[in-house]
């Protein structure tokens, strides 16, 4: 059964709020770091997002754990 139009910007919408949302939060993160460190804020941020965020390929899009 077909996912209803409405239901599907829904979840459009509520993904992109949290990639936004994440993104910000990871961004004043690393910048609270100096220098080499930055590059291991960010290494261990883009893996806490990655297992946050997983594709589901019966759906198409994104989930989240």
């Amino acid at each position: 059964m077909a996912t209803p139009i409405s239901s599907k910007i829904h979840v459009i919408i509520s993904t992109l709020l949290i990639l936004v949302g994440m993104a910000a939060i990871d961004s004043f993160l690393v910048k609270l770091h100096e220098g080499s460190r930055q590059t291991g804020v960010f290494v261990m941020l883009l893996i806490g997002n990655v297992c946050l965020l997983r594709w589901d390929p019966n759906t198409q899009s994104l989930f989240i754990h």
